[in-house]
């Protein structure tokens, strides 16, 4: 099967590889500005999420009205507010006036600060309401992923990242395979194409959940190989039983296939419970190839505890 893949396409998906575990290795920074009349509940699920994985996230937390601001601009700022504007609204400014993305975290969205806009009318930050603190992390995930341009360094290093970072990459490449099905015209050509794309979004999701691109990352590749000249088969058997509706199937099948293989990789990265139907198909998958995972690196960052 791989033969059929041009070997500049395979070029190409391995040089991607290495682009997304750079990408995923940046070191990053977050600071974390807490108004001490914040909800604890808010400041604890925060502060629970900001926990690095790996040895290049950096979290500093300070309270509201302390010296926040380093010297070096950070990647993202959260700033959880108690409603008290005359702290939140100046760290704000200053953080966002430098061009870092800020995140104001509140029991309410009339909790957040009033700051007044640039006179180019940017937006100098976001606003993350959440009265109930178990929907929290899935917003300030869903915020960084889209707000910073390090968001593959992000999932790797927070873990609460990871399903918005992959929903965010899968979503991307789905279109893209379902433009390509839908566009090509010569009989075949989309294969080639579809499936680098495949190969790719599994590199990026293997970078997302912190994995290093090394020979473990074969049966991944394999499956999606596999898949994909699955979906194919799919695809013409459709196209004999259904005349006229050749691109709309194409585009469809295309979209959908990716969504399905890259959240098999996804399932494959985060684990499955021992003993699962799931873990015996994946394993199965994977067989003679799989490689024992090697331990993340990094460790936990120190938080001061007398904030909050």
């Amino acid at each position: 099967m791989a033969s059929n893949i041009p070997f500049g396409k395979l070029v190409e998906v391995f040089n991607s590889g290495r682009s997304s575990a750079d990408e995923a290795d940046q070191g990053i920074s977050v600071i974390i500005c807490v108004d001490r009349a914040a909800a604890p509940e808010l400041v604890a699920v925060v502060r629970e999420a900001f926990l690095a994985e790996k040895s290049g996230g950096s979290v500093a937390i300070s309270a509201l009205g302390e010296d926040m601001v380093p010297a070096g601009l950070p990647d993202a700022a959260i700033v959880v507010s108690g409603g008290t504007d005359e702290l939140t609204a100046p760290a704000v400014r200053e953080l966002a006036s430098r061009g870092c993305p800020v995140a104001v975290v509140c029991e309410s969205a009339l909790m957040a600060p009033d700051v007044p806009s640039p006179v180019d009318g940017s937006q100098l930050y976001d606003a993350i309401a959440s009265s109930d603190p178990r929907d929290l992390s899935d917003k300030l995930a869903r915020w960084l992923v889209s707000a910073s341009d390090k968001h593959l360094a992000f999932a790797a290093n927070f873990p609460f990242c990871r399903d918005a970072e992959v929903d965010k990459l899968i979503n991307a490449v789905a279109v893209q395979n379902a433009a390509v099905g839908a566009v090509t015209i010569i009989p075949g050509a989309d294969m080639p194409v579809m499936t680098a794309n495949q190969a790719k979004l599994a590199l990026d999701i293997s970078a997302a959940y912190g994995k290093p691109l090394d020979p473990a990352r074969v049966p991944e590749l394999l499956g999606v190989l596999g898949a994909g000249f699955g979906y194919r088969a799919v695809a013409r058997q459709l196209l004999g039983l259904v005349p006229g509706l050749g691109v709309v199937l194409k585009a469809g099948v295309g979209y959908a296939g990716t969504v399905a293989t890259g959240r098999a990789i996804q399932t494959r990265f985060a684990g499955v419970p021992e003993g699962s139907r799931a873990k015996e198909l994946i394993d199965g998958i994977a067989g003679r190839f799989k490689k024992k995972e090697k331990p993340a690196r990094g460790g936990l960052v120190p938080y001061d505890e007398d904030v909050r």
